[in-house]
């Protein structure tokens, strides 16, 4: 992909990226000596505004996590830069790379593996504190102070991790991140291992630290219905590379690249009365040893032609809205769904739902 998925162009972006690439080298067979490498991206060039959320959404192994490690630099890059505030983080050795950790973090997914088990939690909030030199003299008073913003008192610091619940360990992984006082986050699906009213109260959390610290976030999703909540600008992978790029309501109003068409199609309707119409994709995502020519979705896309076999279709398109396919102007959009009666009933569970997400 050659193509930029550029900031607006008012701001100056926070981090940029250009022409990543990932593979990771592999052995065929057991018994074989020959080797291969696993396309895990391949390509990526977006740029990130401060106070933006991008989220990245795909199939699990379309390279979502991969990225968000390689922007932390936690993978080294085969190839391609990432500029953070104006620094080439591929070309800084690991001291000076140290330094710059303190303003770059990560939010994992699985809250009861993130955590060390040995560790209280007053140990897990002031070790990056220690590591970083940072709050001096004053460690304990700043972990009661970083529990206190993610919703937990302070009286928690002596318990271990086995203590809490999947969403108050969260919480506590939040606040080990904010601990550095970081200007991006890059959250790895860290709602996705918990129930749905926590999920609520998690990404609700995440957009009220954002409006008080002025946070950017990279936001790894597989669930669109969390995405439509938090992102201001969705970024859509298949096999390694971008296939759609769009803000937020553009993309949901009007999706143009047949895979993200059937994303959307998948979302679950609240409304029993209402039946969407799906949109199925035949066979199964291609090898990432061997990605098909062209077009890597072509082999599970109706709309395929000759075409899309010869030539690798380039980010494009107008107003900020950018699609990686030949005819997307030739796929009909997908069908409305129409608007049902009022349910007074499902009204009251919804309202009485955000309420209880609301509750820190």
């Amino acid at each position: 992909m050659t193509s930029m998925v550029t900031a607006a162009a008012s701001a100056q972006p926070l981090l940029r990226v250009n022409q990543l690439v990932k593979h990771f080298p592999v052995q065929r067979g057991f018994f074989s000596r020959d080797r291969a490498v696993v396309h895990a991206v391949d390509g990526i060039s977006f740029e990130l505004t401060a106070g933006q959320t991008m989220a990245l959404v795909g199939e699990s192994g379309c390279g979502k996590s991969t990225l968000g490690r390689l922007v932390l630099r936690l993978f080294d890059a085969s190839s391609g830069e990432v500029w953070f505030k104006g620094t080439d983080l591929m070309r800084l050795d690991a001291a000076a790379l140290r330094a710059q950790r303190s303003k770059l973090q990560m939010i994992f997914q699985d809250p009861y593996a993130s955590l060390n088990p040995r560790m209280t939690v007053a140990q897990t909030l002031t070790e990056p504190l220690t590591l970083h030199g940072l709050a001096p003299g004053r460690h304990r008073e700043r972990a009661a102070e970083l529990l206190e913003l993610v919703g937990l008192s302070s009286q928690y610091l002596q318990r271990y991790p086995h203590e809490f619940s999947g969403g108050q360990r969260q919480r506590i992984g939040i606040a080990r991140a904010l601990a550095v006082e970081p200007d991006l986050i890059v959250c790895d699906e860290p709602v996705s291992a918990l129930d749905v009213s926590i999920q609520a109260q998690v990404v609700n959390l995440l957009q009220d630290l954002q409006r008080r610290l002025g946070l950017s976030y990279i936001f790894i999703a597989h669930d669109l219905a969390v995405v439509k909540h938090i992102a201001t600008h969705v970024a859509v992978m298949y096999l390694g590379q971008f296939v759609e790029y769009a803000e937020k309501s553009q993309l949901f109003a009007q999706p143009r690249h047949p895979y993200t068409q059937a994303l959307l199609a998948a979302i679950p309707e609240p409304e029993p009365s209402i039946k969407p119409v799906r949109v199925l994709l035949e066979g199964d995502v291609p090898n990432p040893i061997e990605p098909p020519s062209g077009c890597r979705f072509r082999t599970r896309c109706p709309y395929a032609q000759v075409r899309c076999a010869e030539e690798v279709p380039q980010l494009s398109g107008d107003a900020g809205h950018l699609v990686a396919c030949h005819f997307w102007r030739d796929i009909p959009a997908p069908p409305k769904i129409a608007t049902p009666a009022p349910n007074l009933r499902l009204e009251k569970l919804q309202a009485a739902f955000r309420n209880m997400a609301l509750t820190p």
